[in-house]
C-alpha cells in the first residue's frame, strides 16, 4: 500500500490525459523523439539530425509532444531546446518512459548522440584554448569567485579533514583550489586545456597534495573516490549536464557530497560568445532531476543576487550507493 507521503505527491491521470499521451507516444516517430530525449536536452535542429527528419515533420510531432505533456521546451539564444517533461509524477507518464526505455537505443542513435556531444565539448575546447588570457575579465561581469567561495567552503567543511579526498573541476585561477587544500589531505584538479591548467599548476608546484590531471571530467578515471566534488562556475560548459551528474556518481565515495556554484536560468546571450557558455544557466529543479537519476539526493543550498542581473545557485547532494541500487 502506498505510503501517505507518496499519495499526496502523485498526480493523478484523468481519462482524457491518458488519451492524449498515448495518441502522443503511440507514433513510432514521437516515440524515437522521446527516446532520443532519454538522457539529454536537443535543439530541434539536432533531432532533426539525428533523427533523419525534416523540421517541419519535426517541429509538427514536437508540438503534440508538447501539448501532450511529454515535453518540455526552453530557449537558449535563437534555438529551442527540447527534453522530457518529468516535473510531474503522473504514474501513467512515468511508467511510459520506463517502458520506452528498457531497451537500448539503437546503434546509430547512440552514435548521433556521441557526436553531437562531441561538437559541443570541441566548441567549449576551441574557446578556452583561444580566449584564456581575457576569460578572467568577462568573468568578472557575472560574479568574482570570492563572492561564493565563503558559502562554498561552508557548506563542504562537514566532508572536510586530513584524510578527506576532494577534487575539482576546472580550478580556474585557484582561488577554490586553495581553500580546498587547506580543507582537504588530498585534492584533485581537473581541466581538459592544458592552457587553463599550467598557470593554476605551476602556483601550486610546492604543494605536493594537489594533483593536477588534464582530461575532459566525464573520461577521467580514478582508483580512490572522493569524499567531495566541487563544479565551480562549470557546469554550463558541459555538452551534457546529465552526464556530468553520471560521472559524479561513479567518483563519489559512498556518503560523498557534490557541491555545485552555478548561474540560476538567465536570458543573457552575450555570456556565449564572451565567456564560451554552451547553457544560459540552470533551474534548480533540472539539476535536481538530473542529479536524482544518478542517485544523488539534494541537501542545503544557498541562492545569492548578483550584480547585472545574474543570480547564483549553491546547491549540494550527496552520494549513496545503497540508494542508487534501489529500483
Amino acid at each position: 500500500m502506498p505510503s501517505p507521503a507518496r499519495k499526496s505527491t502523485a498526480q493523478s491521470t484523468g481519462p482524457d490525459e491518458v488519451v492524449a499521451i498515448a495518441f502522443a507516444a503511440g507514433d513510432p516517430r514521437r516515440a524515437a523523439i522521446l527516446r532520443a530525449l532519454q538522457h539529454d536536452s536537443f535543439a530541434a535542429s539536432e533531432l532533426s539530425q539525428l533523427l533523419d527528419m525534416a523540421q517541419t515533420a519535426l517541429s509538427h510531432h514536437l508540438r503534440i509532444l508538447r501539448e501532450a505533456g511529454l515535453v518540455v521546451s526552453r530557449r537558449e539564444g535563437n534555438s529551442l531546446y527540447y527534453r522530457r517533461d518529468q516535473s510531474s509524477a503522473q504514474p501513467f507518464k512515468s511508467a511510459l518512459f520506463a517502458a520506452l526505455d528498457e531497451s537500448d537505443l539503437r546503434e546509430d542513435l547512440v552514435s548521433g548522440i556521441d557526436q553531437l556531444h562531441a561538437a559541443r565539448e570541441h566548441q567549449v575546447e576551441r574557446f578556452f584554448r583561444s580566449n584564456a588570457d581575457a576569460l578572467k575579465s568577462q568573468r568578472m561581469l557575472i560574479s568574482e569567485t570570492r563572492t561564493y567561495a565563503p558559502s562554498l567552503e561552508e557548506l563542504w567543511q562537514p566532508s572536510a579533514g586530513r584524510k578527506a579526498r576532494a577534487l575539482e573541476i576546472g580550478p580556474g585561477d585557484g582561488e577554490i583550489l586553495s581553500l580546498l587544500a587547506r580543507d582537504f589531505g588530498s585534492v584533485t584538479a581537473v581541466d581538459q586545456v592544458a592552457r587553463m591548467l599550467e598557470p593554476v599548476r605551476q602556483t601550486f608546484a610546492r604543494n605536493r597534495h594537489v594533483t593536477f590531471v588534464e582530461q575532459e571530467y566525464t573520461r577521467f578515471r580514478s582508483r580512490e573516490h572522493f569524499d567531495a566534488v566541487v563544479a565551480a562556475m562549470v557546469l554550463h560548459h558541459f555538452p551534457s549536464p546529465r552526464t556530468f551528474f553520471t560521472q559524479t556518481s561513479k567518483l563519489l565515495a559512498d556518503n560523498g557530497r557534490l557541491f555545485i556554484a552555478e548561474l540560476e536560468r538567465h536570458e543573457h546571450e552575450w555570456v556565449r560568445e564572451a565567456c564560451g557558455d554552451l547553457w544560459l544557466g540552470f533551474d534548480a529543479a533540472e539539476l535536481d532531476h538530473w542529479a536524482g537519476t544518478s542517485g544523488l539526493t539534494p541537501g542545503p543550498r544557498q541562492f545569492l543576487a548578483q550584480k547585472n542581473g545574474f543570480s547564483i545557485q549553491i546547491l549540494t547532494y550527496s552520494y549513496s550507493s545503497t540508494k542508487k541500487e534501489q529500483p
